[in-house]
Parts: C-alpha cells; sequence; structure tokens
C-alpha cells in the first residue's frame, strides 16, 4: 500500500514547480493508497509539461515502487523525463490514431496502467478522446483522473463544439442512476475542480479522507 499524508504530498510537490498538483494533495494522498500492493503499480499521466515537474516529484516520492509513464505532444518537455519516467514518448493527444497506438504499446508490453492522470491540454474533445480509448485499457480496479475542471466554463477550452469537460462524467453518472447494478459499475470521486473515475473490480472503498490542508 502506497501511504502519503495530504501534507507530505503538497509539501513535496510544492519543491517541483511548476507543477501545481499540491492543490490536490487530498484525493490523490486518499487514492494512492489504492494502487495494487502485490505488484508495481503504473501510473500513467497525459500532459508532461514543463520541466516534468510530476514525473520527477513522483519519482522522490515512491522511488522504484512505482513504473511511471507520460506522454505529451512536446518534444522537450517529453526529454526532460526520459531519465525519470519508465515510458516518455512524445504523443499528440488530439490524434486518435496516435492515441490507440499508445493504448495498443501498452497494453502489449505488460503496461496495462493502474492510474491515468489526464493533465493535457484541458480541451474538452481530448479529454473524451482519451478517456474512451485508455480507460479500457486500465487494469480492474484502475483510476482514471481528470484535472482542472474549472476549464470546464472556459469557452476556449470548448473548441467550437457544444461539449464541455464535464460532459464525460455527467453521462457516466447518468448511466449508474438509471439502474446498472452498483458493482458492475465504476465509482466515482470528486473533489474541487477534480474527477476519479473507478473502475470496477480493485480494492477501492469509501474510507474517511483526511481535511484539506494548507500546508
Amino acid at each position: 500500500m502506497i501511504v502519503v499524508t495530504a501534507n507530505q504530498f503538497a509539501n513535496l510537490a510544492r519543491k517541483f514547480p511548476p507543477t501545481d498538483k499540491y492543490r490536490y494533495a487530498v484525493p490523490y494522498s486518499h487514492l494512492l493508497r489504492f494502487l495494487p500492493k502485490d505488484r508495481q503499480p503504473k501510473i500513467l499521466e497525459l500532459g508532461t509539461g514543463e520541466k516534468a515537474s510530476f514525473v520527477k516529484m513522483m519519482r522522490r516520492l515512491m522511488g522504484p515502487l512505482v513504473w511511471l509513464g507520460t506522454v505529451d505532444i512536446r518534444a522537450d518537455f517529453v526529454a526532460e523525463a526520459k531519465d525519470t519516467a519508465d515510458y516518455a514518448k512524445v504523443v499528440d493527444l488530439g490524434d486518435e490514431d496516435q492515441i490507440l497506438k499508445l493504448a495498443t504499446e501498452l497494453s502489449l508490453g505488460g503496461n496495462r496502467p493502474d492510474m491515468v492522470i489526464d493533465d493535457g491540454s484541458h480541451f474538452a474533445t481530448q479529454i473524451h478522446l482519451s478517456q474512451s480509448i485508455l480507460y479500457p485499457t486500465l487494469n480492474p480496479g484502475g483510476i482514471y483522473v481528470i484535472e482542472d475542471l474549472e476549464t470546464n466554463d472556459k469557452p476556449k477550452y470548448h473548441q467550437g463544439s457544444q461539449s464541455r469537460p464535464v460532459d464525460i462524467l455527467i453521462k457516466l453518472v447518468e448511466r449508474v442512476c438509471k439502474g446498472r447494478p452498483f458493482t458492475d459499475s465504476p465509482q466515482y470521486y470528486f473533489y474541487q475542480n477534480f474527477a476519479a473515475i473507478i473502475k470496477a473490480g480493485g480494492a477501492y472503498t469509501r474510507i474517511d479522507m483526511e481535511p484539506p490542508t494548507s500546508a
């Protein structure tokens, strides 16, 4: 079990700018403990970002206990992650063929993820596309995270479509509300500007969380 407190997570995140993951210290401290205990967990980040700061932070936090993968459209960001990540690749998350190829590589390479973190462009169309292809590749009990949902009401992230980032979550919750057996349905976790879809078949349970921290 990976156990880290919200304070520990937030304090470490602040040492790896420009990542803003300290904003999500509470949900990550809760969700990380449900990664597999009997093997090396695999975490895939969509959107490496400047300085590959989150990958480097997670390596500092977990060392070799976790497999870390990351993709980004910018080759310079991916290059920053090469020495830290187990898998780093240039991928355009707006290109369906490239995401399908990524999913195939992960599956055939024995690296189906236990957690996918979408911190990419935040464009609604890309969030929907990535989730539709990569969520099925998650191992049972896998966790699919979508960050920075404050972009939901900002038109520039809609790219001219009627779709919003949060619509994918609304549709999934509606499926549960229409009477599907709960054991066959994913579970959902919501926090400010943050959502996670937890695939059935894992160890996730609702437990008391630590209160938000300003540390």
